[in-house]
C-alpha cells in the first residue's frame, strides 16, 4: 500500500471538519481508494421503552403520527421502524385499552435521537373507573342504597341518585336497597352488571307502599275540602215538619237548595205560586213552603247557607219566559231586606232538556223554557245581557251560576252545542251540573254495579266539564253539583246499604276532584213510594225515597201512603244514603288538604279517601265486599306524632236491622293512642271514618 500524499491528507481533513460541523446527520465520508470514488448512507436507532399497568385489550402506541406498534402486555416494547440519528422523535398513544377501558399516559415520550437507541420511553395505564346510578320512584320517607356490599347511599327524595364512589371498568356492580322506607317495599331492576366503558345511569329503584292503606302526609293534592261539598235539595211543594232541623244537622247539611228541581222554572217567590202550565206536569201541586219559612224554618237554624235557583222559564201565565226583574228583585229581598246573605244563586234549572215541540206533559218532562225560541243561544244572551248584571246590581257580592249538560252532552247534538254556547256567551262565576248515575224511568244498576262505575261515573263527568271549561278559556271555574243522586226506577238501592257505601264514595270522589259545591238529591222527600220488584238488589223495604231521610207521611196524590209499607222507619230517620253524609261530613273538614291514600293491590274491596288539617287527619275507608270482612292496617307516612284514634262505622250488620223494623245509626268507637300503622278491620259492606288527633 502506497502512502498518500499531503494533498490527500489535507482534502482528509477538510473532510472530516465538515462533518464534525453539520449539526444534525452523520455522514461517512470515504477519504481514498478506489479510484477516487465516494458513499453516503443513514444511520437509524430505535426508539422503545416500557408498558406497565396493562390489563386491556387494543393498546397501540405511534410515533411521529404513524409507524403504529400494538401492545399486549407489560414490559419493553420498540416501534419497528428506526428513526435517522438526529431526528425528532414524539411517541404518543393511537388507541387505548378495552375490556377494561383504560387510559394510558405517556411519559419522556419526546426527544431527539443523539446517537443512540431510545429506551426510556414509559406508558402508564390505568383502568377507568365509572359512576353507579339511576333512578327511584314512588319514594316516600328515605332509605339508604348499597352497592357492591358497600358505599351506602341515603336517598330522601324521587329522581336521580348517583353513588359517591366509582367502580373501574370491568368490575361487577350490584345495587340494593339497604334500608327500606317506612311502610313501603322498594324494588331493584337494572341493579347489576359489568361496568363497560361509561357511567351507569339505568339503575331503577321503584317504591310501593306495603301492608295495607298508607296516607302520604306530604301527598296533598290541589284540592281543599270546600263545606258546601255536604248540601242537598229542598222542594217549595213539600210541607215542612218542625222537627225536621234536627236531623238535618245530624246530616251534617250546610247548604241546601231550593226551591228544588224544574219546579224552579215554575216558582214567583213574590206570591209564593208557579206557573199555570204547572198543572201539565203535575195537577193540583202547590208551593208547601214559602222562601222566608225555609229561610227562617230550615236554613238559618241548622247554621246552613242556601243556593237559590230562579225562574228563567216560565211567566205566571205560561205566555212566556220568565222576568230577569224577577230575579234581581229576589236578590234584594233576600239580601238588602231580610239580610239572609244568600251567596250563591243559579239560572233556571236544566234548560238544556227542554223540548221546544210541546209544553211538558209529565214529571219525566218537566223542564220548560218558553222564550221564543228557546236554547242555548237565547239562554246565554238573557244571562249575560240580563239576568247576570241585573242580579250583581242588587249584591255584588253574590255567585252567579248557569247550568250545563255534562254528562249527558252527547245524547243528542242540541245537547252537545249547549255546553260550548253557554260557556262562552254567558256570563257566570260557576257552572252546575246534575250527574245521576241512571236516568228518570231507566232499570237500576245492579248492587255490583252501582259501587264500581256507578261511583267512577262521577270523576269522569268532572274531568269532561274541567275539559270543556278549558276549551272556553274557563279553566278553574267553581263547579256545582247541584243534583246527584241515584234516580232511575227509585228502587231499593236508594235506602239499603249499598246505596249508602254509593253515596259516601261519591262524595270522596267530588272532594277529590275539588268539587266547590254539591247538594244531593233530596234532602227530605216527604214521599214514599212502592219499590219495584227487585229480587237480584239487596235491600229489606218495599218501599224507597229519594230523601237522605226517611219520609214524612207523604204529599197527596204524588205517593203512596207511608204507613201501609213494610218496616217503614220512624219520621226523620237517617237513611243510608244520609248516614253517609253525616260520616263524610265528620271525615273531611272544610280547608282540609286532600290526600289521595295508597291502597294495597291485595286490597280490591277498599277504598279509601283521607284529608289533612293541621290538627290531625279524616279517613274515609268503605269495604264493597258484601260477605267478607277485611282487616289490615292504616299508616300515616311522613308524620312522626302519635295520634289517638276515634271511629264511626256504619255497615250491612246496622242496616239489616232495618228488616225487622229497628232503624240505628253508625257505632263509635275510641282506638286510644295507636302506634302507626295500626290494624283496622273493615265489616262487610261498611262505611268507616277514621279520626286522628295529635
Amino acid at each position: 500500500m502506497s502512502t498518500p500524499s499531503p494533498a490527500r491528507v489535507a482534502t482528509c481533513v477538510k473532510c472530516i471538519c465538515r462533518l464534525l460541523l453539520l449539526p444534525m446527520t452523520v455522514f461517512l465520508v470515504a477519504c481514498g481508494g478506489g479510484n477516487g470514488g465516494s458513499s453516503n448512507a443513514a444511520v437509524t436507532y430505535t426508539i422503545g421503552g416500557t408498558v406497565s399497568g396493562l390489563s386491556g385489550t387494543g393498546l397501540v402506541l405511534e410515533d411521529n403520527s404513524g409507524n403504529n406498534l400494538p401492545v399486549s402486555t407489560n414490559g419493553p416494547f420498540t416501534f419497528t421502524t428506526g428513526i435517522v440519528n438526529g431526528s425528532a422523535y414524539s411517541v404518543s398513544v393511537s388507541s387505548q385499552p378495552s375490556v377494561p377501558t383504560q387510559t394510558c399516559v405517556v411519559t419522556n415520550g419526546n426527544g431527539t435521537l443523539a446517537g443512540a437507541n431510545v429506551s426510556n420511553v414509559q406508558i402508564t395505564c390505568t383502568t377507568n373507573s365509572y359512576t353507579i346510578g339511576g333512578i327511584i320512584t314512588g319514594l316516600s320517607g328515605s332509605l339508604v342504597l348499597q352497592d357492591n356490599g358497600g358505599n351506602n347511599l341515603p336517598v330522601s327524595a324521587n329522581g336521580g341518585f348517583t353513588f359517591t364512589t366509582a367502580i373501574a371498568s370491568g368490575s361487577a356492580y350490584e345495587v340494593m336497597v339497604l334500608t327500606q322506607p317506612s311502610m313501603q317495599s322498594c324494588v331493584v331492576t337494572n341493579g347489576s352488571g359489568t361496568v363497560a366503558s361509561t357511567n351507569i345511569t339505568g339503575v331503577q329503584v321503584a317504591c310501593a307502599y306495603v301492608g295495607g292503606i298508607v296516607v302520604d302526609s306530604n301527598a296533598t293534592t290541589s284540592s281543599t275540602v270546600h263545606e258546601a261539598v255536604f248540601g242537598t235539595n229542598w222542594d217549595a211543594n213539600w210541607s215542612l215538619d218542625p222537627s225536621l232541623p234536627g236531623p238535618l244537622r245530624i246530616v251534617g247539611t250546610t247548604h241546601l237548595r231550593f226551591p228544588g228541581g224544574y219546579w224552579i222554572d215554575y216558582y214567583h217567590w213574590q206570591t209564593n205560586t208557579y206557573s199555570s202550565c204547572v198543572s201539565l206536569v203535575s195537577p193540583g201541586l202547590f208551593v208547601r213552603t214559602t222562601f222566608d219559612t225555609f229561610m227562617q224554618s230550615v236554613v238559618q237554624p241548622i247554621g246552613a247557607d242556601a243556593v237559590i235557583g230562579v225562574n228563567y222559564g216560565s211567566n205566571p201565565t205560561c205566555t212566556g219566559g220568565a222576568d230577569p226583574n224577577e230575579a234581581a228583585a229576589w236578590v234584594n229581598y233576600a239580601n238588602n231586606q231580610m239580610h239572609y246573605g244568600v251567596k250563591y244563586w243559579t239560572i233556571g234549572n236544566e234548560e238544556y232538556f227542554y223540548d221546544p215541540s210541546g209544553p211538558p206533559t209529565s214529571p219525566s218532562e218537566g223542564e220548560i223554557d218558553l222564550h221564543n225560541p228557546p236554547g242555548a243561544t237565547t239562554y246565554s244572551t238573557l244571562v249575560a245581557t240580563q239576568y247576570y248584571p241585573l242580579m250583581k246590581a242588587q249584591d255584588p257580592t253574590i255567585q252567579i251560576g248557569v247550568g250545563v249538560s255534562v254528562p249527558y252532552q252527547n245524547l243528542s247534538p242540541g245537547l252537545s252545542q249547549w255546553d260550548s254556547i253557554v260557556l262562552n256567551n254567558a256570563k257566570f262565576d260557576f257552572v252546575e251540573i246534575h250527574p245521576y248515575v241512571v236516568g228518570a224511568g231507566q232499570p237500576a244498576l245492579t248492587d255490583a254495579a252501582l259501587l264500581t262505575q256507578g261511583v267512577s261515573f262521577f270523576p269522569t263527568a268532572i274531568a269532561e266539564l274541567n275539559s270543556e271549561l278549558a276549551a272556553a278559556g274557563k279553566a278553574g271555574i267553581p263547579i256545582d253539583v247541584g243534583e246527584w243522586g241515584i234516580s232511575g226506577t227509585r228502587g231499593k238501592q236508594n235506602v239499603s246499604i249499598v246505596g249508602g257505601l254509593w253515596a259516601a264514595m261519591v262524595v270522596g270522589e267530588l272532594i277529590k276532584a275539588n268539587v266547590s259545591q254539591a247538594q244531593f238529591w233530596n234532602g227530605d222527600d216527604p214521599t214514599c213510594f212502592t219499590a219495584p220488584s227487585d229480587t237480584a238488589n239487596y235491600g229489606w223495604q218495599n218501599w224507597t225515597t229519594y230523601g237522605l231521610l226517611a219520609p214524612w207521611g207523604g204529599v197527596s196524590g204524588t205517593s203512596t201512603s207511608c204507613s201501609s209499607l213494610a218496616n217503614m222507619a220512624p219520621d226523620g230517620t237517617l237513611m243510608s244514603t244520609g248516614i253517609a253524609i253525616e260520616l263524610t261530613s265528620q271525615a273531611f273538614q272544610p280547608n282540609d288538604q286532600v290526600i289521595v291514600p295508597s291502597v294495597n293491590s291485595n286490597l280490591p274491596t277498599i277504598k279509601a279517601y283521607a284529608s289533612k288539617r293541621s290538627n290531625g287527619y279524616g279517613i274515609l275507608l268503605v269495604n264493597t265486599d258484601e260477605n267478607n270482612p277485611v282487616t289490615t292496617t292504616l299508616g300515616i307516612a311522613k308524620d312522626a306524632r302519635t295520634f289517638t284514634a276515634t271511629t264511626l262505622l256504619y255497615g250491612k250488620a246496622q242496616y239489616d236491622q232495618s228488616q225487622t223494623g229497628v232503624w240505628v245509626g253508625p257505632v263509635s268507637a275510641s282506638l286510644g293512642t295507636v302506634n302507626n300503622p295500626f290494624s283496622v278491620t273493615l265489616p262487610p259492606w261498611s262505611m268507616t271514618i277514621v279520626r286522628l288527633t295529635p
